[in-house]
């Protein structure tokens, strides 16, 4: 991983403005353990195609701590992307990562999920209710400023992106005073507790995921260019681009324990894949990718398995709504 002073250098170099910028933000250096695979996939498929990586470590970036200091990470990070964004206007383009996402499959290139039609792009997590926040497409633009801003604010009151959405297209919506009062009344830091606030505040969008120039891609879209890892316990197809939660310590080999906890899953690399920096060449980048082959499936069986998983859970939400 490329070291913090080089970091906080990057925050105010030019870049190749031609290309999008990628960039990660990890509260501690401590945690930088937790997310070496998921980080070396990334350096690696960055420098394959030339694209600026900036990485940050909160704890270790007083500059960045001046620029956003907000008390909760979950601010800081989407802080972080929007003050690179002012000190560098020549980028046109930038994807936030959470330091936990890596990359499956390199053949697929940052471009292809780009739509000059929107300032931010959002895609839904498969497994829940949620518009992931973990990553998102930023365009250089006043209006994407603004909602980021706007979104920063939220700290102060209610922890949740659709709460911005709320705020901005439906405004004067009597149904989001509810909304509030079920965030205020639950224990909002159990999953149970955020799944409500956030049923509700969807139920209010209406199952609207296009807005003028803010798109959520839908559940499976092919278009979202991230999904979490476990969904499929590691199985992957081509048309997979990166994978979320892979945390280190989630990796077993133990079949007792994956089928036991959800949240560990089979490593989709052989033992001898290696992404360090000095192999990661344009030529033959690629080759760092040595997979488990036993993981990788069609895109029709993978597609199958997440089109039944987002039908579960849009049956829920449904039966949820009703309850409002």
């Amino acid at each position: 991983m490329t070291s913090n002073s080089e970091m906080n250098d990057k925050i105010f170099l030019t870049t190749n403005s031609s290309k999008p910028a990628v960039v990660v933000v990890i509260e501690k250096e401590s945690q930088l353990e937790s997310y070496i695979l998921a980080q070396s996939t990334l350096a690696c498929y960055c420098k394959i195609y030339g694209y600026k990586l900036i990485q940050i470590v909160m704890d270790k970036s007083p500059e960045m701590q001046k620029l956003c200091p907000q008390k909760h990470i979950w601010f800081q990070r989407i802080c972080v992307p929007m003050r690179i964004l002012q000190l560098n206007p020549e980028i046109e383009y930038l994807f936030f990562f959470d330091a936990d996402i890596g990359v499956i499959n390199p053949k697929h290139r940052l471009e292809d999920y780009l739509n000059p039609k929107y300032d931010l792009s959002f895609y839904e997590r498969v497994f829940n209710y949620d518009i992931m926040t973990g990553s998102f497409i930023i365009k250089n633009t006043k209006f994407a400023i603004k909602f980021i801003q706007d979104w920063m604010e939220l700290e102060k009151s209610i922890f949740y992106y659709e709460q911005t959405l709320l705020n901005l297209y439906y405004p004067n919506d009597p149904r989001k005073e509810k909304c509030e009062k079920i965030w205020t009344s639950s224990d909002n830091k159990t999953l149970e507790g955020h799944t409500r606030f956030v049923g509700c505040a969807r139920s209010i969008m209406d199952d609207t995921m296009e807005f003028d120039k803010i798109i959520i891609y839908p559940k499976g879209s092919h278009k979202a260019w991230v999904r979490d890892i476990w969904l499929t316990q590691s199985e992957w197809a081509p048309r997979d681009f990166m994978f979320h939660d892979i945390e280190d310590f989630k990796i077993s080999n133990d079949p007792i324990q994956l089928k036991r906890d959800p949240r560990y899953f089979p490593n989709p690399f052989i033992s001898d894949a290696v992404f360090h920096s000095s192999l990661c060449s344009a030529e033959k980048g690629l080759d760092c990718w040595k997979y488990n082959s036993t993981l990788i499936k069609t895109d029709k069986i993978i597609d199958k398995k997440i089109e039944k998983k987002a039908k579960e859970v849009r049956k829920k939400y449904l039966e949820y709504i009703q309850t409002l």
